[in-house]
């Protein structure tokens, strides 16, 4: 279970909110105002008496005022205490049971009165980890010290006694000065300063001082305490002076950024570079690898020295190759490269540090400093660190100033070849901005769809296109969309349009420009419609032909079985001669005959329906008494006993101008279907009335219907449903 703090319980002051009254007060505020404020916290008319307001009134009626909009609060002012003004910050808040006012007086311009006793503060010195001494307040006396004082003054203390003057321990005098205005002037407790003195073995050192008054059994005196930060200090100064470096390294970036740059800036850099670094010599090499072996050639791009007597050029030429064995070991390697060689040798290069120079992971260049008085170490690095980082953007830089300068001189001409193609292709080639409300179309947009480039319409239909294509669902590549569409031309026709977008993005991933390609492709469009409607002709051609397969094998297959069937009766019939009876051999052949003409009739209903489609059936009509024609039908097709008759009186003698073959087709398939998908025992009706000068003729069967959908195909050629 973690701890939960609940209670505040060292508040500065208690006021009971009821009375007024101030219950309690901390020992804290004697210290901070003195014993005097004693007299101030009696009650809280004494506290409003005392108190000077900067904005709000300082009353128990205000504070609680304040607390009504928040849970804590704040307020600033001055207390007049003896004639002595302290500001303070008061914060405030209720107590749990909201009874109680509960608060801290903080001293803010540090003015708190701080009083010891002469024992509890020997007792104090001795524990604290720093040196620390207390004089009075003429800085003539030392009341007391620790021994971390006493060992760092090393002095004898019989100089004490006979005088010594402080001033002396400080380098800079006019610091020590302030000190003094600061004991007899300021009215501010507590002051805080760097200060360089000579104390210690290794003086002078530098040291955070910070002096304090205090009272010492109601004397005043001046404590002072010391903090060693010549390290820090010592630290800081590198650190200035490798800013100082730095910024000379963007000086020399700026330069060679400017139009007409400075050649000689590299060799400014590395002079300072050395100054710095305590070095006499200091270089660039341009590093290039040859093609043929492993080898790198160098090129020394800046090459300073910074001896009183300048090198001759056999010197320096001996310089040049001592290093280059140096700089090729750093390339090799590709990091920070140490040489030491003995006073004694010969070698012109008695110490060297070489920098690796990378762009884009290439080493292409070292910078480096040589013949420094002792051995390099990891904190020279840090002068040749900022100006490997800048050199490789330098050299970065004059290397796209090469590329713009190729494509400043080769820009006309590839404008030149892009107009050319604009002008010379038949697709449409357009460039909208990002806003799609400007950019550039090609003229082979009159051609194609008869509008200007110029027209202010072009344009428009252009960006909308683009538009409708940058939807995802046309997205073909991470940057390109395809969308082909029916565009309406000039002249209210339409064109297919096959248009691809491509977004072109600057650096930052930004859209910058849309470029677009429209080829028309209405004739590949047409060419496809044909193809896909003879191909659903030819599709719907093998459905009639594999439905005619099924419906005439199916027809065929009857009359066939039945044929088969009275053929093997009857030579059974041959086989057994006792059983052979003329009328039984009689009844099988007339099924035989009667399956032939089925067979012939079926056939013929085939020729007729071709040649129907086709045009080419001919049409025999002639007077013939309906009467006779039924008859004539019912004895033909045998269908008394499955048909049901139905003819009214007048029917008989009606004459008809009819061709009988077609007529007879149309019954015998109307009388077939309603036999085939009606009931086992139903029986069609066949009805003949007069209704005027028109004979009607209905077949009506119990079958289970045509469904509404299938009624516009019931006189499509073998086509077969449910009738």
């Amino acid at each position: 279970m973690h701890p939960i703090v609940t209670a505040l319980v060292n508040e500065d002051y208690v006021i009971e909110i009821a009375t007024g009254a101030i219950v309690h007060h901390s020992e804290k505020l004697l210290s901070s105002f003195g014993p005097e404020i004693k007299k101030i916290l009696q009650s809280n008319d004494t506290w409003q008496k005392s108190a000077v307001p900067i904005q709000n009134p300082v009353t128990l009626q205000e504070k609680l005022r304040l607390l009504d909009q928040s849970s804590d609060s704040k307020m600033e002012y001055f207390f007049r205490i003896e004639e002595e003004l302290f500001e303070v910050q008061d914060v405030f808040w209720k107590s749990k049971d909201g009874q109680y006012l509960k608060g801290f007086l903080f001293v803010k311009d540090g003015r708190t009165r701080i009083e010891f006793s002469g024992q509890s503060l020997a007792d104090i010195i001795e524990n604290v980890p720093y040196p620390y001494a207390v004089f009075n307040r003429e800085l003539t006396t030392v009341h007391l010290t620790n021994r971390l004082m006493i060992d760092l003054l090393q002095i004898p203390l019989s100089a004490f006694s006979e005088g010594l003057p402080l001033h002396l321990f400080f380098k800079d005098q006019e610091v020590f000065q302030a000190v003094i205005d600061w004991i007899f002037n300021s009215p501010e407790n507590v002051t805080n300063a760097d200060v360089s003195l000579f104390l210690g073995e290794d003086g002078p050192r530098w040291y955070e001082l910070q002096l304090v008054k205090i009272k010492v059994d109601n004397v005043p005196c001046v404590s002072v305490f010391l903090r060693d930060i010549d390290l820090l200090k010592r630290t800081e100064y590198e650190l200035l002076r490798k800013n100082s470096a730095l910024e000379q390294v963007i000086q020399v970036q700026n330069a060679f950024l400017l139009p007409h740059k400075d050649e000689k800036s590299l060799d400014t850099l590395m002079t300072r570079m050395a100054d710095l670094s305590y070095s006499s010599l200091g270089f660039i090499a341009k590093v290039k690898r040859e093609q043929l072996n492993s080898h790198y050639s160098l090129r020394f791009d800046a090459f300073v020295q910074l001896d009183a007597v300048t090198p001759s050029p056999a010197d320096v030429k001996a310089q040049e190759k001592e290093l280059e064995e140096i700089i090729q070991q750093c390339v090799l390697e590709k990091k920070p490269t140490y040489a030491f060689y003995a006073s004694k040798s010969n070698r012109e290069i008695k110490s060297c540090l070489v920098m690796p120079v990378c762009c884009d992971g290439t080493l292409i260049a070292c910078v480096g400093l040589a013949n420094k008085a002792d051995m390099y170490t990891k904190y020279d690095e840090g002068f040749l660190e900022p100006i490997a980082a800048v050199l490789g953007n330098i050299y970065k830089t004059k290397e796209i100033q090469r590329e713009k300068e190729f494509f400043a001189e080769n820009a006309k001409e590839k404008e030149l070849i892009f107009q050319r193609f604009t002008e010379s292709s038949s697709d449409i080639v357009f460039i909208l901005n990002e806003d799609l409300q400007s950019g550039f179309v090609s003229n082979s947009i009159l051609k194609v769809l008869g509008f200007s480039a110029e027209d202010k319409k072009t344009l428009k239909t252009m960006a909308g296109l683009c538009k409708e294509a940058l939807k995802e669902k046309y997205r073909t590549a991470e940057n390109t969309f395809r969308l082909v569409r029916k565009i309406k031309t000039f002249d209210k026709s339409f064109r297919w349009l096959d248009t691809s977008i491509n977004i072109i993005k600057d650096k930052e991933g930004r859209v910058f420009k849309y470029f677009g390609l429209c080829r028309d492709i209405s004739l590949q469009m047409e060419s496809e419609d044909v193809l896909r409607s003879t191909l659903k002709k030819e599709k719907e051609l093998s459905e009639l032909k594999s439905q005619f397969i099924s419906l005439v094998s199916h027809e065929f297959k009857t009359p066939l079985s039945i044929m088969k069937s009275s053929t093997e009766i009857g030579n059974l019939y041959l086989e057994n001669p006792d059983t052979c009876r003329p009328e039984k051999m009689r009844k099988q052949l007339d099924k035989i005959s009667n399956e032939i003409a089925n067979l012939n009739n079926l056939l013929e209903r085939l020729l007729n329906s071709e040649k129907l489609n086709q045009g080419q059936f001919p049409v025999n009509k002639e007077m013939i008494q309906v009467g006779q024609f039924i008859k004539h039908f019912q004895q033909q097709h045998c269908i008394v006993d499955y048909v049901s008759l139905h003819m009214q009186p007048d029917v008989q003698g009606v004459y008809c101008h009819w061709d009988i073959t077609l007529i007879e087709q149309v019954l015998v398939n109307l009388i077939d279907n309603a036999l085939k998908y009606s009931e086992k025992d139903a029986r069609p009706l066949v009805e003949f009335e007069l209704d005027g000068e028109v004979l009607l003729v209905r077949v009506t069967d119990k079958g289970i219907g045509i469904p509404e959908e299938e009624l516009r195909n019931i006189f499509e050629p073998f086509t077969a449903r449910n009738v």
